[in-house]
């Protein structure tokens, strides 16, 4: 993880090492080796980090420059598509996928 966004997500939010290390559910020093670079966290609290600051884990990690969650980025229809797959029906992913592609040729 990055250390450094660590301690920025951190300050911009006007909280002290021992105030996020309460809401994380982790001890102070954890934060203190966290951002100082002396440890790296495991999975489960990068994600835990992640949601608390509303950003993704790439972001964390240094793999993207974009804090935001690939949310976000999508529209309305998206989402719908995404969460008709998730509950396993794909068939209203592809109705919605197909009238999206009507109103785009116009059909």
């Amino acid at each position: 993880m990055r250390s450094e966004r660590l301690r920025q997500l951190r300050e911009q939010s006007d909280l002290n090492q021992a105030q996020l290390a309460e809401k994380l559910g982790i001890g102070e020093q954890q934060i203190w080796r966290y951002e100082n670079g002396e440890t790296e966290p495991k999975g489960i609290i990068v994600a835990k980090i992640a949601v608390f600051f509303n950003v993704s884990t790439d972001y964390l990690l240094g793999l993207s420059d974009e804090p935001g969650t690939y949310q976000e980025k999508l529209d309305s229809k998206e989402r719908a598509i995404i969460a008709a797959l998730r509950r396993g029906e794909r068939m209203e992913a592809i109705k919605l996928i197909a009238n999206d592609e009507k109103a785009i040729n116009g059909a």
